[in-house]
């Protein structure tokens, strides 16, 4: 019967993925968030014209509640796209031997990091807008219960690239994994 050993591990030999360097969303993706920011709040402000037309004429008083409805949405949506763009300039990600890694956040800042061997599926989708500005999503599925990734705001040349990449290195872990279990 073998013996369990648990010996401790050294910290500082871990490698540090703090000093990688990570490669910038593309500047198009800015654009993306005003455009999709914009047409959420036109949306929201059609849907409040709509109500107003559509009601009965009453007070004075019910004017002013909807001009402070259609303020109340343009600030908001002025909040939502000024958190936007600021939390574009923290978004990133890198490629290693090993791993994935995607960084975001404003106040709460994260790094999700994902082993290439634990990577199911490969998915480049794009919206309309996104189409129209040349930019893609890739999402990377995990196995098990672990946390998905998502890259939003690549240029599609190099997301195709990247989705090429990462399948050849899946496939050649996953032929590596069979040939040690035959």
């Amino acid at each position: 019967m073998a013996s369990f050993e648990n010996n401790p591990v050294n910290l500082d030999a871990i490698p540090q993925w703090e000093s990688v360097s990570f490669y910038p969303i593309s500047p198009k993706y800015r654009f993306l968030i005003i455009g999709n920011t914009v047409l959420i709040w036109l949306l929201a402000l059609a849907i409040l014209a709509v109500v107003v037309i559509t009601s009965d004429e009453g007070t004075g008083m019910e004017t002013a509640v909807w001009i402070s409805a259609a303020v109340f949405l343009t600030v908001l949506a002025a909040i939502y796209l000024i958190f936007n763009l600021i939390s574009f300039r923290r978004r990133g990600y890198a490629i290693r031997q090993h791993d994935v890694l995607y960084r975001a956040g404003i106040f709460s800042q994260y790094t999700l990091v994902i082993p290439i061997k634990h990577i199911q599926h490969i998915k480049v989708k794009t919206s309309v807008l996104g189409r129209l500005l040349g930019l893609v999503t890739v999402e990377l599925f995990t196995a098990g219960a672990g946390k998905d990734m998502h890259i939003a705001g690549l240029d599609n040349p190099h997301a195709l690239a990247l989705q090429q990449h990462l399948a050849e290195r899946v496939s050649t872990i996953d032929e590596r994994s069979r040939l040690e279990h035959e």
